[in-house]
């Protein structure tokens, strides 16, 4: 089944458009600062790398969930809504990176994709209103996996397998036990964030984390700008129904004037 972040827009075609944006608008020469305010923490580009791109990629795959795919469909011509998606997007992205790179990098970039529509949202409460709000009766569909696919062309094909298989470990273990899923990774978030750092953490991580957080606001900057481009490039009528071809042409496309 496809999954839908718009009208006539495939989850796929966002994601794929956004990332595609960061890297021409910030891309390499924004991973090698992060990396170089990081490598007294022994923190290599790649990490770095796979963490921005991820939370790109990723950034909406809440809008995956099935209650939200269901409300679309039936909604007709009135604005699609999905409410509190990125919270979700948040749990998804952390679990995913968990696999990939260190903890402080994962937390990092799923403060990115919470953050992405309610800059001045506390992440407390986009979580706490999340868990109240969402109807998670049905899960993820896991079809989400597959909107990861164009991503192809510009990243690393054994990075790219990497984030999805583990993406779609994340989706299965979050439709086992949602609620409990939620409850946890809001705790983790909270425990991080106020310093109050777990002591299965380990010495390093603590450590990487305090430098961490002070570059948080360039994990979650160029999402904004780039997912908000995004939405207008396509969601105004320039772009859309004009297919998947196009979106890959942005590939070899000038994009100094977008």
């Amino acid at each position: 089944m496809t999954v839908y972040s718009f009208r006539g827009e495939r989850l796929a075609e966002h994601s794929y458009l956004t990332l595609r944006l960061y890297l021409a608008a910030f891309g390499d020469r924004h991973e090698r600062v992060l990396a170089a305010k990081l490598a007294s923490e022994g923190v290599k580009l790649d990490e770095v790398r796979i963490a921005l791109r991820a939370s790109f990629l990723l950034h909406d795959v809440g809008k995956a969930l099935r209650s939200f795919q269901r409300q679309f469909r039936s909604c007709g011509l009135g604005e699609p809504r999905f409410p509190y998606h990125e919270a979700l997007s948040a749990y998804l992205v952390y679990e995913t990176l968990l696999d990939c790179v260190r903890q402080p990098l994962a937390i990092a970039a799923s403060l990115a994709a919470l953050q992405h529509h309610q800059a001045m949202r506390s992440p407390h409460a986009a979580l706490e209103e999340m868990r109240r709000r969402l109807e998670l009766r049905g899960g993820v569909d896991e079809a989400v996996v597959n909107e990861i696919e164009l991503a192809v062309e510009i990243l690393d094909s054994e990075e790219l397998r990497a984030i999805a298989e583990a993406l779609s470990t994340a989706v299965e273990k979050f439709n086992e036990e949602p609620r409990i899923e939620l409850r946890e990774f809001t705790n983790v978030i909270n425990s991080w964030m106020t310093g109050c750092i777990p002591d299965s953490a380990s010495r390093e991580d603590a450590m990487m984390w305090r430098t961490v957080r002070e570059l948080i606001p360039t994990f979650t900057g160029p999402l904004q700008v780039a997912d908000a481009a995004a939405a207008a490039l396509v969601r105004r009528g320039q772009l859309r129904r004009l297919g998947l071809s196009y979106l890959r042409s942005l590939l070899s496309a000038d994009t100094s004037r977008l």
